[in-house]
Formats: C-alpha cells, sequence, structure tokens
C-alpha cells in the first residue's frame, strides 16, 4: 500500500527555482515528516543545491496528527505550504482559468 502520493510537479523553467511538488496525504502523522525530508533531500542531490522546490502538503482529511505536523513543517521551511483538499481545489480552479 502506497504511503503518500505525489501527485505533479511542473517547472517553470530548467533554470529556476519555481518547482512545485504536490503531496497528498491521509492520515501520516509517522511519515510525513519523513517523505517532507525526503523530497528535498532528492531536489537538493539532483539539482546539486541550485534547486529546493515548492512543497505543498495536501491534507486529504486527516484524523491523525498529520495536520499539526505539515502545519508545523510550513512553519520551519519557507517553501513549505499546508492546504486542505477543498484549498488545493480552488487553487486547481483558480490555475485553469488562467
Amino acid at each position: 500500500m502506497r504511503l503518500y502520493h505525489i501527485l505533479f510537479f511542473f517547472e517553470k523553467e530548467k533554470s529556476t527555482k519555481d518547482v512545485f511538488v504536490f503531496i497528498h496525504v491521509r492520515n501520516q502523522e509517522e511519515n510525513i515528516e519523513y517523505i517532507i525530508r525526503c523530497t528535498i533531500f532528492n531536489y537538493l542531490h539532483t539539482y546539486g543545491g541550485r534547486i529546493v522546490p515548492y512543497i505543498v502538503i495536501v491534507d486529504k482529511g486527516s484524523s491523525d496528527k498529520t495536520e499539526i505536523i505539515a502545519r508545523k513543517l510550513s512553519k520551519d521551511y519557507d517553501f513549505v505550504y499546508y492546504a486542505t483538499e477543498d484549498e488545493y481545489n480552488q487553487f486547481k480552479k483558480d490555475i485553469e482559468s488562467v
């Protein structure tokens, strides 16, 4: 069983740091911090420290401490964001209308 799902990422330009990673989670209090740290490490390693992605944690209705941990991570790292599934869906609609 997959513990999390990275929905997609896109790069505006390969030469910039505008890389977005959307990670959908539900009840992952034991894994969320590891998932985020691995994502950061993988980008730093792959791009030689030149690119750190913007990470959006999309909570799909967790009933454990996933939200608390994800919000703490978003405060600790200025490139990590927390969103509910409704907020994410609104974001998608806004992007699609551009």
